[in-house]
């Protein structure tokens, strides 16, 4: 194992980190998204019955 093959392994990971963290961050702004969605329409639907 020499330096340059670690080092670069280690960008690799950062990588692959990086862009797990972004596919995560990603489906949670979809999930809060739709979340927030749902909760307008039933506010709607509540207001409108009044």
């Amino acid at each position: 194992m020499n330096a340059s093959f670690m080092v670069e392994t280690g960008f690799l990971g950062i990588g692959i980190l990086k862009s797990v963290l972004s596919l995560i961050l990603s489906l949670l702004g979809i999930y809060a998204m739709t979340l927030g969605i749902k909760a307008l329409k039933l506010y709607i639907k509540n207001n409108e019955n009044k």
